[in-house]
């Protein structure tokens, strides 16, 4: 029953209207410290009592009615804080939307900033020196954060030194003055970014007397948030350093000679917080707490931890403002010159609880202007500020006072260690190597030096070789050859070691993480250069590439000449005589970019002839010279040459062979074409004369899927029948639609029976009487005779009209050039 119940009670909530929350919008920009903003507020409509709450980052929030508007406007006096609001949309005690805006600072104000110093004198040695303080604020004491400042002296002999590069989040930026000349030191401040001077002018004394106060002990100022408006009592964290101040809590029982006898105290209801009245900027003072009851009596249980806080801003508090009561205090904590203050005027020292605010003490304390105190500093060589480191045990190098114990902080464990007496030390420290950034500082166990806090970024992995190229890849003897490396963006250094010799590559300005080299190949053969690469942490990538140097070339063959002729080319060039030429190597190809063939001279020859070329067709020719392995790096200049004669195209078609040809590479007129063909290779049974005009011709008549063998020879108006020019190809006529096709003969049938040979027939006998009889010698003599001289005479009656019409063709076709060319 129960669970039903809930289950009832779970889909109730679930088709409920969901809260308003998901309606409601609240849109508003970011601002201005002074300018006020707008805040437009939708989807709450005609919701009742619904308010528009501000909370700004300090002080009471701001309560605005919305009367049906969409648009809240704030003015410029309830944004001049500077931080992050938050605004909501509370109706009836419950938030229905809620958001954030910022307000950045405003302008620099100069006469609201301001100038400090640790110190009014110095002394004019070099070595001491006074910390100066610059604090930039706009006109409602906001401070201003990363803006860069320029510290001006007075004097071009003191020497200014910026321990940070801008302000930080407090908007300090802190200075070291030292000097080695006596006077007044005046200095002046100029913000960067505006080119403003600040007002304020900060007069320093260096060798002037450092008055009747006691020389006292100094620590850099820390960073702080804005505080302009911060709470009366808001706790001002600050890292303290572990002596003098937390390393002599002294805890005091008060005349109690026998701790254990009968509790005669309540519970803790305060505290007494005993501090001198008077104090001076930067003079450390010794404070005692005593927690107590409602009868005033110290309650010597108590084990809690108290809050210091303060109202000056800059003020240094004890154990970071947290101070823990342990049992053996016996309620009572004494913090040896644990507290410092370092703006002038009235402030309040409050001391709190932590688990009951309520329990808490305050004290005024009048702090008075002038600084009263200096310290020596320590300086860290091996190291620069946000520098990166590639391993997890560095040694922190620099140079402090002399014979001093120093303790270093930062590492997985504090480590202890002295200066020489030249001041300098070299201290070997482990890091975390789970964290990347690390924060260390060198301090004396008496306090009185610190080189302030220096941050390191640990990076152990090593950089990446993406590629390596060499350009030629295969360079010769005594060739420039580049080399392109190309890394991760963080290497800042490349190296080429190469035959126990080194190179530094030169980065590209253009692309980060490129470099490149030019050198020269020098030895020939395989080399295997070592490219190492280290990034800015210092790891390093080492990779072995290769590149093989090839022997110097030889000379280029210069002046080739080729004469083309019947199916072959000879080719004739000047030969090389810088150098011993062992054989010419000929390059041919039909494309003058792609030669598919090399022949290769038997001997140092100036001349050879390429033979097996098709006639009438186009070859490129080149020529290098050889020596052993090495050849010319260039080729000759491209020939291009025509092989004397032609070739047929021959199209197989049905009973037919279409035969096609060009032009002879012949400048003698042609007369005809010898046709000849035949079923036999090279036995031409058949033969025809064309004309000489002819390109084409169809042989017709053909049997199909027999082979015949063609041949074409060109004959010269004067009859000369050019046979070394003569062209020969093969063809096969088909046809795929019938005609006749030889085939073999059918077989004798088996009933077929052979029949016998007849007898001759006898001459007949009855032959008429007076028929001559015939003689049996065949023609008597003087008949051949007859027809032999007959026969001479017809031969050289056909030999001369044919020798007249060859002439008469010539003339005629020489009449038919001259027309043309008329």
């Amino acid at each position: 029953m129960k669970t039903k119940i809930q289950m009832i009670a779970m889909i109730v909530s679930l088709l409920a209207p969901l809260p308003a929350l998901s309606a409601a919008e609240i849109v508003v920009s970011d601002t201005v410290a002074g300018l006020g903003t707008e805040i437009n507020v939708n989807g709450v409509g005609a919701t009742p009592e619904a308010e528009l709450i501000v909370y700004p980052p300090y002080g009471a929030e701001l309560i605005l009615p919305l009367n049906d508007s969409e648009v809240i406007t704030l003015a410029g006096s309830e944004t001049e804080i500077a931080g992050v609001y938050e605004v909501e949309v509370v109706t009836r005690d419950e938030t229905i939307a809620q958001t954030t805006f910022t307000v950045l600072p405003d302008t620099i104000d100069v006469l609201n900033s301001s100038m400090q110093s640790t110190s009014q004198f110095i002394q004019p040695d070099g070595q001491d020196r006074a910390r100066v303080i610059v604090i930039l604020r706009d006109q409602f004491g906001n401070t201003l954060a990363s803006r860069p400042i320029e510290l001006i002296s007075s004097r071009p002999s003191d020497t200014v030194s910026s321990l940070t590069n801008e302000t930080d989040a407090s908007g300090e930026q802190q200075f070291d003055i030292t000097t080695f000349e006596p006077g007044t030191i005046s200095l002046r401040t100029m913000d960067l970014l505006s080119g403003k001077l600040l007002e304020t002018t900060l007069t320093l004394q260096a060798g002037a007397s450092m008055g009747g106060y006691p020389t006292q002990q100094y620590y850099p100022t820390p960073s702080y948030a804005p505080t302009s408006y911060a709470p009366v009592y808001a706790p001002t964290p600050y890292a303290q350093p572990p002596t003098p101040y937390s390393s002599r809590m002294v805890g005091s029982v008060m005349g109690r000679t026998l701790y254990g006898q009968l509790n005669d105290f309540d519970v803790v209801d305060g505290f007494i917080l005993e501090v001198r009245q008077e104090l001076r900027v930067n003079e450390d003072a010794t404070i005692r707490i005593t927690a107590v009851d409602r009868n005033g009596q110290r309650v010597e249980d108590y084990t809690g931890m108290v809050l210091l806080s303060s109202t000056d801003p800059t003020a240094m508090l004890p154990l970071e403002g947290s101070v823990q009561f342990m049992p053996q205090n016996l309620g009572e904590k004494v913090l040896t010159l644990g507290l410092r203050f370092r703006t002038p005027g009235e402030h309040i020292l409050n001391v709190e609880d932590s688990t009951n605010p309520n329990v808490n003490e305050q004290v005024m304390i009048n702090v008075m202007g002038d600084p009263t105190s200096t310290k020596p500093n320590i300086t860290i060589t091996s190291h620069k500020n946000d520098s990166f480191i590639g391993s997890e045990t560095i040694t922190i190098e620099g140079k402090g006072p002399p014979f001093v114990n120093l303790i270093v902080t930062g590492g997985t464990k504090d480590v202890q260690d002295e200066t020489d007496q030249d001041g300098n030390f070299a201290i070997e420290i482990s890091l975390n190597p789970e964290q990347t950034d690390h924060t260390l500082r060198v301090r004396d166990e008496s306090g009185r030096s610190d080189s302030g806090n220096m941050h390191l970024i640990l990076d152990s992995i090593p950089p990446e070789i993406k590629t390596i190229t060499f350009n030629p890849i295969d360079p010769e003897v005594d060739e420039i050859v580049k080399l392109e490396v190309e890394t991760d963006k963080d290497v800042i250094s490349v190296i080429m070691k190469l035959d126990k010799e080194e190179f530094e590559l030169v980065a590209d300005t253009t692309q980060s993480g490129a470099f490149t080299l030019s050198f020269t190949a020098e030895e020939e053969g395989t080399n295997q250069p070592i490219i190492t690469s280290i990034d800015h942490a210092g790891n390093e990538t080492e990779v072995r590439s290769n590149f093989v140097v090839k022997p110097k070339s030889l000379t280029q063959v210069l002046n080739v000449q080729a004469e083309p002729k019947t199916g072959s080319v000879s080719l004739t060039w000047d030969p090389v005589t810088e150098e011993r030429v062992d054989t010419y190597r000929i390059y041919v190809g039909e494309n003058p970019n792609d030669f598919l063939y090399t022949l290769d001279t038997d001997r140092a020859t100036a001349a050879a002839t390429v033979a097996g070329l098709t006639p009438g067709k186009t070859y490129y020719f080149a020529v290098t010279a050889l020596q052993g392995d090495r050849e010319s790096a260039n080729k000759s200049e491209v020939i291009e040459v025509m092989a004397l004669g032609f070739a047929l195209s021959i199209t197989e078609q049905d009973g037919t062979l279409f035969v096609e040809w060009g032009n002879p590479a012949q400048e003698t007129p042609l007369a005809s074409y010898l046709f000849e063909y035949g079923v036999d290779p090279d036995t031409f049974t058949e033969q025809r004369t064309i004309s000489g005009e002819l390109r084409a011709y169809s042989l017709r008549n053909l049997l199909n899927d027999i082979t015949y063998y063609l041949r074409l020879t060109p004959v010269t108006t004067t009859g000369n029948v050019l046979h070394d020019l003569a062209a020969k190809g093969s063809g096969t006529p088909n046809s795929s639609v019938g005609g006749f096709i030889p085939t073999p003969a059918n077989p004798v049938p088996d009933n077929v029976l052979p029949t016998e040979p007849s007898t001759p027939t006898p001459p007949p006998t009855n032959l008429h009487e007076g028929a001559p009889a015939l003689s049996s010698e065949g023609l008597p003599l003087p008949v051949w005779i007859a027809m032999s001289i007959a026969g001479v005479f017809l031969l050289l009656n056909w030999h001369r009209r044919r020798t007249l019409k060859m002439t008469f063709d010539f003339m005629k076709q020489m009449e038919s050039q001259y027309q043309r060319h008329g």
